[in-house]
């Protein structure tokens, strides 16, 4: 199988988990939202939809659409507002867009985000008693599964340590002894490779250098 064709796979999947996941949460909106309520159900999306990661914004946003759409096109028997902002792949902006969705939109959902830069910026920011349920469709950052953790926060993607933690001791059983690890440098970039580098060398290899590549540049 070719990497173009893994490639969209992955793409179709993660828009695919994050429509899965909104569709299952909805059984947990916020009691001031169900009971009674007759208003649209507002959705908040901070995906990006220019630059490096264009596409993948744009691919989860139709998915998350689609996949709704095939469910009735309602949440809780009531109809949805969808209120999408680019994120420009930009951390320094993440406070103000997210903000602006919770405050001035009021969101009852917030879906987004690709950088694992800009998921961090969104959970230091949601709190589970006032903040919406926030859906993580496909950023990595280990803190959104570990320190940044909070009862309304779901992940439908994985944390950057899964993928690459058990890859180091594979290459160790490949036979491998010495490896340069590369990486854009940001939050998953920094959190991969890190998670490889420790289970490589615990189990006897050595990380003899590690290039980190200024984001989104090459």
């Amino acid at each position: 199988m070719n990497e173009k064709l893994n490639t969209s796979r992955r793409r179709f999947v993660a828009g695919a988990a994050a429509a899965t996941g909104l569709a299952a949460a909805a059984g947990f909106v916020p009691v001031r939202f169900a009971i009674g309520a007759s208003a649209p159900v507002k959705v908040g999306i901070l995906l990006p939809y220019s630059g490096t990661y264009a596409f993948l914004g744009d691919t989860i946003t139709k998915a998350l659409k689609l996949r709704i759409e095939q469910a009735g096109g309602k949440l809780g028997g009531r109809a949805i507002e969808y209120i999408a902002i680019d994120s420009e792949m930009s951390v320094p902006k993440a406070p103000i867009n997210t903000n602006k969705l919770i405050k001035k939109e009021k969101v009852d959902f917030l879906v987004g985000p690709v950088h694992s830069g800009i998921a961090a910026a969104m959970a230091k920011i949601i709190g589970p008693r006032s903040s919406p349920i926030m859906i993580v469709p496909n950023a990595g950052h280990n803190g959104i599964t570990g320190s940044l953790c909070a009862s309304n926060i779901f992940r439908t993607s994985f944390s950057n340590w899964q993928p690459a933690f058990p890859g180091g001791k594979v290459m160790v059983d490949d036979g491998h002894k010495t490896c340069v690890t590369i990486a854009w440098k940001y939050g998953a970039g920094i959190q991969m490779m890190a998670a490889g580098k420790e289970n490589f060398e615990a189990n006897g290899g050595k990380v003899v250098k590690n290039i980190q590549v200024p984001f989104p540049k090459v």
